[in-house]
């Protein structure tokens, strides 16, 4: 309710991480750094895109967060898209992640 309260945030990645939680740590994730817009937040959605557990996600699902991301520190917008590109490339999903990459682009 407060993610202000100390700790909180890290209490609750804990939680969810330890649980194998992973759609309410990656929900965390993405909302802390659009939150925040802290790149610690990047990196740890960054390494569970690494993990693959992104990938019940739609695409358009990370947008604003990509954008943030993209106005704070571009050369992590590239390893965090680099990480979405690699992550999907071989999926279903794929054409739909470059159709949202470009439309995020063009509008970047």
């Amino acid at each position: 309710m407060n993610p202000d309260y100390p700790n909180v945030t890290t209490i609750a990645r804990r939680f969810f991480e330890e649980r194998e939680d992973w759609e309410n740590a990656v929900e965390l994730a993405v909302n802390e750094a659009k939150r925040t817009e802290s790149l610690v937040w990047f990196d740890i959605l960054g390494g569970y895109v690494e993990q693959g557990v992104t990938k019940v996600f739609a695409p358009s699902y990370f947008a604003q967060a990509l954008a943030i991301l993209f106005y704070r520190d571009k050369k992590k917008f590239e390893q965090l898209v680099t990480a979405f590109w690699n992550s999907c490339r071989h999926e279903d999903a794929y054409f739909t992640w470059v159709n949202e990459i470009n439309h995020l682009l063009l509008n970047l």
